[in-house]
């Protein structure tokens, strides 16, 4: 009779056609999970720069509401351009993006487009930006973000 080796007997079960097709199977669902949490995982990040983007043009409308609303002596008052160069200067400075920063801004003084400055107390100051957000992981997706302060000049 013939003696099997010992090589044979002892690698015959990693050699073995399930054992290959469980290592198989393994793999993909190895794969499928990395996937999903690579997806969750960017997901995530995305999110956050999409909300910390919507704070800045936030914070960004009430600082230049606030700077417009300050009583100042008369000729040295603070007109819309001024506003809106500060609001401008500031999301430019903070929004995080890989790409153009596309926002635009306004600032209207007591709802009529042609006054420039605070004439009186109690008139409101309303600045608007809006800024068109492009996702990083999605470059096609875009949303619009949008921040309204209102205040009344001192």
């Amino acid at each position: 009779m013939l003696k099997k080796s010992i090589f044979i007997d002892y690698f015959q079960p990693i050699f073995s056609t399930k054992r290959r097709i469980s290592f198989g199977a393994s793999i993909v669902e190895m794969a499928i999970v990395i996937s999903l949490f690579f997806l969750v995982s960017f997901g995530i990040i995305e999110f956050g720069f999409l909300m910390y983007n919507q704070q800045v043009i936030t914070n960004a409308a009430r600082e230049g509401a606030r700077f417009g609303i300050v009583s100042r002596p008369e000729g040295a008052e603070i007109d819309q351009d001024e506003v809106e160069q500060l609001v401008t200067d500031y999301a430019k400075n903070n929004i995080v993006a890989f790409g153009d920063k596309n926002f635009n801004v306004t600032a209207i003084f007591n709802a009529d487009p042609s006054q420039l400055y605070c004439n009186k107390t109690q008139e409101e100051l309303v600045v608007t930006v809006t800024y068109d957000y492009t996702f990083l992981f999605l470059p096609f997706a875009q949303k619009t973000l949008n921040a309204r302060s209102i205040m009344l000049c001192e």
